[in-house]
């Protein structure tokens, strides 16, 4: 009996290794598909069940979403009036069209005008779409609305019947790589208010040129002089390390990077 039961145990986990591999082969393999991104709008209108993740198949599928959602805007004659804003999707893609290709729609609003959508992958997973892609919001506070039209075969999406979204981190520049922008302190900018720095008065690092901002009105700054501090060897990597040098100097109110804003 012990003899059996010891060779049980060593079949087991002599099968064990088959089992796992069988168990995986299960798994279904994530594959890219390629795509094409035909539109990545972003507008500030009224909009009516704008909401939307989908796959569109056919002619009559896109003519039903376009006919439910529209931009709505007020004149002196009154209001509101409809736009329907993807009826130029129902004029682009056609029938013919829709033979071999299919649409990926997403509509989504933001808390901000403007930004930058970048989608850089479609991955599929069995019955499952991912689309990831980055996205970051313009400057202008006021609320948005993106339409993201996305052309891909038809064969690549068959018997898809999930779709979903993956937010990346923002890898683009977020600053300029040639300037930092300084502020001096109120003692030091009232002592120096109308002086004009140069390169040799900040040694720390190798500046071509210094801009000097001069207000009229003193009080619009706070009483504290601005300084663009432009790098004579532009780089990312310069820019901080010049943020990080000067912030160090006693007549230094702040050191920053010149932050790049995405607008409308």
């Amino acid at each position: 009996m012990k003899f059996l039961t010891k060779l049980v145990i060593c079949l087991l986990v002599l099968a064990m290794p088959t089992m796992m591999l069988f168990g995986c082969s299960n798994e279904p393999e994530a594959t890219d598909i390629p795509f094409t991104v035909s539109a990545a709008e972003n507008h500030m209108s009224s909009t009516t069940g704008h909401k939307l993740l989908r796959i569109v198949r056919s002619v009559d599928e896109l003519n039903s979403v376009a006919s439910t959602r529209y931009h709505q805007y007020w004149t002196s004659d009154g209001g509101p009036f409809n736009v329907y804003y993807l009826a130029e999707l129902t004029q682009q893609y056609d029938a013919n069209y829709f033979k071999e290709n299919a649409l990926v729609l997403y509509l989504f609003g933001a808390g901000n005008a403007g930004g930058v959508f970048d989608i850089k992958q479609m991955e599929r997973k069995g019955k499952e779409l991912t689309m990831s892609f980055e996205f970051v919001q313009g400057a202008a506070t006021a609320i948005s609305y993106w339409t993201i039209v996305v052309e891909v075969s038809k064969s690549d999406v068959q018997g898809v019947t999930t779709l979903k979204t993956n937010h990346l981190p923002f890898t683009g520049e977020t600053f300029t790589d040639d300037l930092i922008i300084i502020v001096l302190t109120e003692q030091v900018s009232k002592e120096n208010w109308n002086r004009e720095y140069t390169p040799a008065d900040f040694p720390e690092f190798n500046f071509s040129l210094i801009e000097n901002l001069l207000s009229p009105f003193p009080w619009q700054t706070g009483h504290k002089r601005i300084l663009f501090l432009h790098l004579a060897e532009p780089s990312h990597t310069n820019v901080l390390l010049a943020v990080e040098l000067i912030r160090q100097r006693p007549d230094v109110f702040s050191a920053e990077v010149n932050s790049i804003m995405y607008g409308a």
